[in-house]
């Protein structure tokens, strides 16, 4: 079995290769496709077959049974570490903005400085001056509103 195969189509595919093998005359019973099967798994599923080998009779074991196990136990895997892999970007996503954060020389919309509130910035100016200096951005501010109707 390949590292990224699902365990469905891995027996399925196996099933098929001994289908083949009977239809030449071959006998394969269901006990040697069962341990076939147990043995040929990634490590990833080492310790459910371990489980199943100490809870169950593997003598009587029907191979539907196996792959209904194999299957409820990949499920379990593949949502699980969709639940890490979603939390972990959450997580990345919080530490990159406090290291924004950490890093910004200026927070907000604001002109002033963490040190200085009530002062402006050296770089800033308020927005009288900063129109008449050429600032296209404060254009708005110098409108007069009495005269709207």
């Amino acid at each position: 079995m390949e590292d990224d195969q699902r365990i469905c189509d891995y027996i399925s595919k196996l099933l098929s290769v001994v289908n083949q093998m009977k239809a030449c005359g071959e006998e394969i019973s269901d006990q040697q496709v069962v341990g076939k099967i147990m043995r040929s798994l990634t490590c990833k599923f080492d310790f459910i077959v371990v489980a199943i080998q100490e809870s169950k009779d593997v003598k009587t074991l029907k191979i539907e049974e196996l792959q209904s196990s194999f299957e409820g136990h990949e499920m379990l895997v593949i949502e699980r570490s969709s639940e890490r892999s979603a939390q972990q970007a959450l997580q990345a996503q919080t530490i990159k903005n406090d290291e924004y954060d950490k890093n910004s020389k200026k927070r907000g919309k604001g002109k002033f400085n963490k040190g200085n509130w009530g002062k402006p910035d050296e770089k800033g100016e308020n927005s009288k001056s900063g129109a008449a200096s050429g600032n296209n951005h404060n254009k708005k501010k110098d409108f007069d509103k009495r005269k709207i109707q």
